[in-house]
């Protein structure tokens, strides 16, 4: 796997564009991040993609993009149409990854959590599982077996979502910005007025679900198995200070779409 790649993942809430250096004589199992925007309005895509290409011309040879939400994906393809850019791999079935994926449904298991646990799968060690926690509009925490299999695991709301619900299902509580929640050290307990009290419950009320959803996975190892913790997505920065020993792996699932969609089977 040679060469560089530009890579788009379409999220729920933003989409991430990332150059990507891919290098078989690479020390780095993971295809290396040159450069990446995140961003928040789908109109700024096609702009962003054209100035990346260009910047990063002639290297960069091809285009891959996925995303959990088909029709965005369409819309941000859609694109391409009117673009000097060739248009990009689609990566937006369970076919199209290197993964072994034991769950009730493998057609419904969301896109980028497969796509973080080829990732995944490129730097663990032989024999060790993975614990990988994605933190974005939606939080999943899922269990990558030592042999490799993506076998399910947990989503419960995100930081944003859980602030926006708390606003919108009653009548006094302020919406609290995640951004906010950015501080170090965490925030203190107790909460001395309505918005600290808002900040310690999504802080700390998150980061004790993760923490009971990475032990009940770590539970059903061998007690001499060795599990490892990555921590991804647009929350990492805000929880990981509550994970110390967690590897900040920031943009998991787009290294895992560069890694398939660069397959030979594709190429």
């Amino acid at each position: 796997m040679t060469g560089t790649v530009l890579a788009i993942d379409v999220g729920n809430s933003r989409i991430k564009v990332g150059v990507f250096r891919c290098c078989e004589s690479s020390e780095s199992k993971l295809p290396e991040a040159v450069e990446i925007r995140v961003i928040e309005c789908p109109g700024e895509v096609k702009e962003t993609v054209e100035s990346l290409w260009e910047r990063h011309q002639p290297d960069c040879g091809t285009g891959i993009i996925a995303g959990s939400q088909p029709h965005r994906v369409s819309k941000v393809q859609g694109g391409w149409s009117s673009s000097r850019i060739p248009a990009p791999r689609i990566v937006d079935r369970i076919t199209d990854v290197t993964l072994e994926v034991h769950v009730d449904e493998p057609d419904k298991a969301g896109l980028d959590r497969l796509l973080n646990a080829v990732a995944a799968n490129a730097v663990r060690g032989a024999s060790e599982a993975v614990i990988i926690v994605d933190s974005g509009t939606a939080t999943t925490v899922d269990y990558i077996s030592p042999e490799g299999a993506f076998t399910g695991g947990a989503i419960l709301p995100g930081l944003a979502l859980s602030a926006r619900a708390l606003h919108q299902y009653t009548e006094l509580l302020p919406l609290v910005p995640v951004v906010d929640l950015r501080s170090d050290p965490p925030p203190k307990m107790p909460g001395r007025n309505t918005r600290e009290a808002i900040h310690n419950g999504l802080y700390y009320g998150h980061v004790g679900a993760i923490r009971e959803l990475c032990r009940q996975l770590t539970a059903a190892c061998e007690p001499s198995q060795t599990v490892r913790i990555m921590l991804t997505g647009g929350g990492a920065p805000i929880l990981a200070s509550g994970f110390p020993d967690a590897e900040r792996m920031p943009w998991l699932s787009l290294q895992g779409l560069v890694l398939s969609g660069t397959d030979s089977r594709f190429v």
